[in-house]
């Protein structure tokens, strides 16, 4: 494509939960990143977080054009996590997804309120992060 410069985009639980609900505002943004090719991330912890909920279920279909990032045990998403949850008032889950959003240099895309507020606590000039709302 061009050489356009396209982020890399991190999934919250939300997202999956919109997935999940055939939500038509994310499955049309989820359709607009894989015409651009976009690098679609999602963090192990909200993968175990959706299968704790309620029904157990994943949006298969979303899933499999996304890559599961198991890097949050070490590195820099660990580091970043570990700062998030110590520093904020963040649970694991929304740590973990900022964290994995800031070391990709990545967009969120979520619905929930206390994850955007964790996101926006953490952004700075060093560690950016966008976030899209569905």
């Amino acid at each position: 494509m061009s050489g356009t410069f396209r982020p890399p985009v991190v999934y919250a639980v939300g997202a999956l939960e919109a997935a999940l609900a055939n939500d038509r505002r994310f499955m049309a943004l989820h359709k607009c990143f894989l015409l651009d090719e976009c690098r679609l991330i999602v963090p192990s912890a909200v993968r175990s977080e959706l299968r704790q909920r309620p029904g157990g279920k994943e949006p298969a279909t979303v899933l499999s054009a996304c890559k599961t990032d198991w890097a949050e045990e070490s590195g820099v998403v660990y580091e970043y996590m570990i700062d998030f949850a110590v520093n904020g008032k963040a649970d694991r889950v929304d740590a973990v997804v900022a964290a994995t959003a800031v070391a990709y240099r990545a967009i969120v895309v979520t619905t929930e309120v206390n994850a955007l507020e964790l996101m926006w606590a953490v952004d700075d000039v060093d560690r950016p992060m966008s976030i899209i709302t569905v």
